[in-house]
């Protein structure tokens, strides 16, 4: 009896032991696991290059240089910081608590692999580290596959293609012909407005005339905002050389003056600023609008209830 009962006290503390030894064992393993799921290793305050291309050998180039980040292989345009601290921080903050899969023949099916793949990131620290990211299809709405090439482990995060375009056009910053600070002043061919407190005031104006503080606030709403989508092509810019501005005006901004000129040519719109040496390709909507920087389109005949 006592034998008996000795031989199950032994056996029971075995199996707690047993148990406690295998949850140990299970618990080091998961941090361990937890911390191997990283997606990235390198530190993005510690990174200067970015190259991100996709499956049609489309490229860009993101270069960190005196503290900004540039695109060198497109004039030198400042990147857009906006989006590209929110891909960065995605990235970093990505859930990789579970993976999806982590085989090789599903990295070929998800598009994750170096040889299929929807976009791949490379990133290149100060240091030197490398760390290469693909990012495939879409599992379900505002989410992509993603794998890191050091690692075997597939996850879906909240990322879309869109995020990380291989195209210069969509990742240079198209508010570079922007305002310092707020518009004071804006001067063209035939007048002048100025601002006082907040309200517009137009020098020189008639007895009979008027015009609306709306329509002037929607106008300079635009020029303080004036978005660009593309640099023109040196062929454009050829032919912009030979044509007469459709209008020119010159804003106060600050201490800051600041002139611009828009051209249509070949069904193409272009602004030019003299805040760069480039030509800008601006949308029709907006060229509508800064088109209609005349007098005559401002004015009215007779003076109205709320005009001033």
């Amino acid at each position: 009896m006592f034998n008996s009962i000795s031989l199950q006290g032994i056996l029971l503390g075995l199996q707690c032991a047993l148990i406690v030894w295998l949850f140990s064992g299970q618990a080091d393993g998961v941090d361990q696991q937890q911390r191997q799921q990283a997606l990235l290793a390198i530190d993005k305050t510690a990174l200067n290059t970015i190259t991100i291309s996709d499956a049609d050998d489309n490229k860009v180039v993101l270069k960190k240089q005196d503290g900004s980040w540039l695109l060198p292989d497109y004039h030198g345009l400042a990147v857009n910081k906006g989006q590209l601290e929110q891909i960065l921080d995605k990235l970093v903050n990505a859930d990789t608590a579970w993976p999806i899969a982590q085989t090789t023949d599903a990295a070929e099916r998800f598009h994750v692999s170096a040889s299929a793949f929807k976009r791949h990131l490379r990133l290149q620290s100060a240091g030197d580290d490398v760390e290469d990211i693909y990012l495939g299809d879409s599992p379900g709405l505002r989410k992509i596959y993603i794998r890191n090439e050091e690692q075997t482990a597939i996850y879906a995060i909240e990322l879309g293609l869109h995020h990380a375009p291989a195209s210069a056009e969509q990742w240079f910053d198209k508010n570079l012909l922007k305002p310092g600070s707020d518009i004071k002043v804006v001067k063209a061919a035939d007048f002048e407005l100025l601002r006082e407190a907040d309200d517009w005031v137009m020098k020189d104006l008639g007895e009979q005339e008027s015009f609306n503080q709306d329509k002037i606030i929607n106008l300079v709403n635009y020029l303080q905002f004036p978005q660009v989508q593309e640099v023109a092509p040196q062929g454009l810019v050829d032919k912009v050389m030979q044509a007469k501005p459709v209008v020119q005006y010159r804003v106060s901004s600050g201490d800051k003056e600041i002139d611009y000129e828009l051209y249509t040519v070949d069904e193409k719109h272009i602004l030019k600023s003299s805040l760069s040496a480039l030509y800008f390709i601006v949308a029709d909507f907006v060229a509508d609008t800064i088109a209609g920087i005349q007098r005559d389109a401002l004015i009215t005949s007779e003076k109205g209830v709320g005009d001033k």
